[in-house]
């Protein structure tokens, strides 16, 4: 998408900018005052050329108006679909052990650590780390395995998120 915008801005800028420019450094500037001086009018192929570049720019300012306005209506329309998720009573909390100073191999002692305590706070149902907050778009399919879960024989690929920093997720019971 950035690939696609930035070509489109380079090719808006080469085409309503600097196609403009080429015209005027063609042009004698003496030979310019002197035929205005005596009245005359642009070339036809000068004046073709410049209608064409301002239809052109209409026309794609329509077409980009009209994008912004769907895609407005569709963000709008977003926001009122129901996702199936409850949210209420749900806390999440982002963790970096590096960030206070934990090394490496501190980490998995202290999200044990944590677990234990949301897990002996009064009104914690549930306590969990992920890597990816729910809906964040950091998906990436990798193997994972449960403990105490024997697999089948057949493989099979489970579809995990993977990002960093690790948050945790806690659901609070409900008053």
């Amino acid at each position: 998408m950035l690939a696609f915008s930035l070509t489109a801005s380079l090719l808006t800028v080469l085409l309503f900018g600097f196609t403009p420019a080429v015209w005027a450094a063609r042009r004698d500037v003496a030979d310019g005052l002197k035929a205005g001086a005596k009245g005359s009018t642009p070339s036809r192929a000068h004046t073709l050329a410049k209608n064409s570049l301002v239809a052109a720019q209409t026309a794609l300012s329509i077409v980009l108006l009209a994008g912004a306005g769907l895609f407005l209506r569709t963000l709008a329309e977003l926001r009122s679909i129901d996702l199936g998720l409850q949210l209420d009573n749900v806390v999440l909390m982002r963790t970096n052990g590096r960030r206070a100073g934990l090394p490496r191999e501190g980490d998995d002692a202290m999200r044990r650590l944590i677990l234990a305590r949301l897990d002996q706070t009064p009104g914690v149902v549930a306590a969990s780390f992920t890597t990816t907050e729910p809906l964040s778009g950091n998906y990436n399919s990798s193997s994972m395995a449960v403990d105490g879960y024997q697999p089948a024989r057949t493989r099979t690929r489970v579809r995990s998120t993977r990002s960093s920093p690790t948050a945790i997720s806690r659901r609070l019971a409900s008053a």
